[in-house]
């Protein structure tokens, strides 16, 4: 289905992964980084995203809508600290090409620290080239 707009779920979805930026400029999308510093803490964090993301992903699927989301631990790792998670985000009312509306959901996955880093056991150093 194609958002109006000519915007496709893709363009959507690469937005959304955009967010993954905000862990490395934590000015972007600070309540995304603390929702995933209490996932890796407590297991789970839900909410809704606040900062200039946002207004990006709002202004792509046309929708003022607040972006909520859900993480999920899916694996701890060794070291402490760490943890895969699992992002949900939601957006209720967005249009169409037809004129109805819908609720956008993207879901992905990511290795995550605390401190916005890749676990090290999770890195497959075969496909790190050699300099």
């Amino acid at each position: 289905m194609r958002l109006r707009y000519g915007r496709s779920k893709k363009t959507i979805a690469m937005l959304c992964f955009s967010l993954l930026y905000a862990f490395v400029q934590p000015a972007e999308a600070v309540a995304l980084n603390e929702m995933a510093e209490d996932a890796i803490d407590n297991g789970h964090a839900k909410g809704e995203i606040s900062g200039p993301m946002t207004a990006k992903i709002q202004r792509a699927t046309r929708s003022t809508a607040p972006i909520h989301a859900q993480i999920d631990v899916v694996k701890r790792f060794n070291q402490e600290g760490c943890a895969r998670l699992e992002f949900v985000l939601t957006q209720d009312n967005v249009p169409t090409q037809d004129g109805k509306t819908i609720q956008f959901k993207s879901a992905f996955q990511m290795n995550l620290c605390r401190d916005g880093r890749a676990p090290l056991e999770a890195v497959d150093m075969a496909n790190i080239p050699e300099q």
